[in-house]
């Protein structure tokens, strides 16, 4: 009341003319930007039809249509309207302005969304719908030890990386290229791998220079810059299980590059044992694999993380999951 008591002083003081200017200049603006041209304005300056063009707002207790209202009526009267208009934008800007906020803040983890690539020997689900694999073990100790609630689900592997770049996943295992580092953040290492080269019985392959003029075989997207320029002819395979079958069936294939548990597992599946194929040529000694997490992560959950991921690598549990899932654990060096 004591502000509408103001108003009322203000437009009966002998200034009220500067006031109704101000007034009417503010209200072109509000037409301006709320119905991107002035057509409306002519008829807000004759009062009357200013309120039938604000008609659609609520109208007061003292509406004063119909009435011949003086001059100070209707600029009292459009002021009320202008303030209820920029309250109801105020207001209505209030849930945009927290959506802004939420998104810009790191999401809150409540449960932590583990995400294991589907490749034997690493992760998979059994005929029986049983998850398991090397790493799946690993990320399952991860989400143990971290005292979170935690899931961890297998998916193909370019799956994972889209989905911790959204962040529908909070952490994966993954080698340091470009396509995981886009995705996430480098978290620790989860251990050490090496790479190897299986080569068929009778070809006479001892070292990496005699695969010169070769036929190999590489996991697709893969890439070795110790095998670069050497070989004539390389064919990708979506596997190592297919990469395996093919060097072992294809009198033309030289060779095939393996991670080495992935070789002897596959090997072992196909009831095969290194007596059916020639040597093993080590490609790359003690390859690392990373846990990776989505960027947002809080830093709090993120420091617990790291703190495990490291006390699961000096504990060596990756040589003891080799043991258990393959016919010849790695003796890969620790770095």
């Amino acid at each position: 009341m004591v502000f509408w008591e103001f108003i009322d002083q203000v437009f009966s003081c002998r200034y009220r003319w500067f006031f109704r200017e101000i007034l009417f200049s503010l209200l072109k603006q509000i037409c301006i930007c709320c119905f991107k041209h002035d057509s409306i304005y002519p008829q807000c300056v004759s009062g009357c039809g200013f309120l039938q063009a604000w008609g659609a707002l609520p109208h007061s207790a003292k509406d004063i249509r119909g009435k011949n209202p003086t001059e100070e009526q209707v600029l009292k009267q459009m002021l009320q309207r202008i303030l209820y208009t920029l309250c109801c934008c105020f207001l209505a800007g209030i849930p945009f302005a927290c959506r802004s906020f939420a998104q810009s803040a790191p999401l809150p983890v409540r449960t932590l969304r583990i995400g294991t690539m589907d490749l034997p020997p690493y992760g998979w689900i059994d005929e029986q719908g049983k998850k398991q694999g090397i790493i799946y073990e690993m990320e399952q100790e991860i989400g143990l030890r971290s005292g979170m609630p935690f899931t961890n689900e297998i998916y193909p592997f370019n799956r994972l990386l889209r989905m911790l770049k959204k962040g529908k996943l909070d952490l994966i295992s993954s080698q340091a290229h470009q396509a995981a580092e886009d995705a996430g953040e480098k978290l620790g290492v989860q251990f050490t791998i090496n790479v190897i080269a299986g080569t068929r019985k009778g070809s006479g392959i001892r070292e990496i220079e005699d695969f010169k003029n070769s036929f190999l075989v590489y996991h697709h997207s893969a890439t070795y810059s110790q095998l670069e320029g050497l070989p004539r002819d390389i064919q990708r395979v979506k596997s190592y299980r297919q990469a395996l079958h093919i060097l072992h069936t294809r009198k033309i294939v030289d060779g095939a590059v393996f991670s080495e548990p992935a070789y002897y597992y596959w090997m072992q599946d196909f009831g095969l044992t290194p007596d059916d194929f020639g040597n093993v040529i080590m490609i790359e000694r003690g390859k690392k694999q990373w846990i990776f997490v989505r960027k947002d992560l809080p830093a709090e959950i993120r420091s617990k993380l790291k703190g495990v991921v490291e006390e699961i690598y000096q504990e060596k549990m990756y040589e003891r999951l080799l043991n258990k899932y393959t016919m010849k654990g790695s003796d890969s060096d620790e770095e």
